[in-house]
């Protein structure tokens, strides 16, 4: 991705006027891959367990993360597959 394909419109730009804001732009056909993923939080409320037991099904690899920085992410999409295949 390119800046080109970023807005750049003035509209953008904080009151401040100084700088342009980029904005990501819109995804086709419905949500963005970033709505897809969750917390450990989140997926351990989904699932109705702990955190620590979503913890622990990371750090033996057999749930799949994304790291974002410092940050780990669940797919939503893995997820439903722990729920319809069961662990690996």
């Amino acid at each position: 991705m390119t800046l080109d394909e970023f807005d750049r419109s003035p509209e953008s730009a904080p009151a401040g006027g100084a700088g342009t804001v980029l904005k990501r732009p819109q995804r086709q056909g419905g949500k963005s891959p970033m709505d897809q993923l969750l917390s450990v939080k989140e997926a351990a409320d989904v699932l109705s367990c702990s955190e620590a037991a979503i913890r622990k099904w990371l750090y033996e690899r057999r749930l799949p993360r994304v790291k974002l920085g410092r940050l780990t992410r669940i797919r939503q999409s893995d997820l439903e597959g722990l729920l319809t295949h069961g662990l690996r």
